[in-house]
């Protein structure tokens, strides 16, 4: 997990937002930087729970789950749903793996 967050640069450089995902046990941050943007869900419940939730952009229709092969992609209409296991924790790359080579550069 330390070497993954390390290489999550979004989470210590970029700019951060809350996503409501309508549920008060769960609690979804979107960081971007550098035309790149990360996901970051967490669920502070002790039961598992369905979330739906919209990122809002081309980027957030494809969400690659860096810690485990459970990627998600989005209805037509925009909006993910993920099941998330008691305290579990999803960490998705928005926009799939292309970003190394469309990232900007300083």
């Amino acid at each position: 997990m330390i070497r993954m967050r390390k290489e999550v640069q979004e989470i210590g450089w970029g700019d951060f937002s809350v996503i409501d995902v309508k549920d008060d046990g769960v609690l979804c941050l979107r960081y971007d930087w550098r035309n790149n943007g990360v996901a970051i869900l967490h669920n502070f419940r002790e039961e598992a729970v369905q979330i739906e939730f919209s990122l809002g952009n081309d980027h957030g229709k494809t969400l690659v789950n860096l810690l485990t092969g459970d990627h998600s992609e989005a209805d037509r209409r925009g909006r993910h749903r993920v099941v998330m296991e008691p305290y579990g924790y999803h960490w998705y790359r928005m926009g799939g793996l292309g970003y190394l080579h469309e990232r900007e550069t300083v």
